[in-house]
């Protein structure tokens, strides 16, 4: 009895301490998101304006609120899969992280999230660490979003005129002049 004791159990106490860290990332009771700014991939900064998102970074502009909304729920519900490491080592890819993100949420709290290198053999995951601190296995959909950058941030419709002032629309194309094209209303 001794032995299968030994034997089942010894591993569970020889782990370091950091792997049982509580895998959630952030503590948002009653905060909000307010600002993401990411860096390396397609940079953007994204900021909250009252009940909607603004683009603030490649360009300013109203963001699509959904996109905005779902990436907000997404980033400030970040989970680790595993602590894997109290300090960063070059396997991990971190001196040079892939995406840098700046989150901030209404608190005042704000945090430093560094995405690196995918995890060897745990396939969908990658290397992430807070604000320098202990290294943690992420699943790759929760840092996609930030990877994806601006383009999904964009309103989907670009225009709101009404059609009766709509009054000619053209299509230019540098690169294939032949395949610009012009349509204007009657007069």
């Amino acid at each position: 009895l001794g032995s299968l004791f030994a034997e089942r159990l010894e591993p569970a106490f020889r782990r370091d301490a950091v792997a049982y860290r509580s895998k959630q990332l952030f503590d948002t009771t009653g905060a909000r998101l307010a600002a993401v700014t990411a860096e390396g991939g397609s940079a953007f900064a994204l900021k909250r304006d009252g009940d909607d998102w603004k683009l603030t970074a490649p360009v300013a502009t109203v963001a699509d609120r959904q996109a905005a909304e779902a990436l907000s729920a997404q980033l400030s519900a970040l989970r680790a899969t595993e602590f894997v490491a109290e300090k960063a080592t070059a396997e991990h890819g971190l001196e040079k992280p892939k995406v840098t993100a700046a989150l901030a949420f209404d608190t005042g709290r704000s945090y430093r999230l560094e995405i690196g290198a995918p995890r060897p053999g745990k396939k969908g995951e990658v290397f992430a660490r807070l604000d320098g601190g202990a290294v943690f296995a992420l699943p790759f959909d929760e840092s996609d979003a930030l990877v994806a950058g601006p383009l999904k941030l964009l309103p989907l419709q670009v225009w709101t005129v009404p059609l009766e002032k709509l009054i000619a629309v053209e299509i230019a194309r540098p690169d294939a002049p032949a395949d610009s094209f012009a349509l204007a209303k009657d007069a």
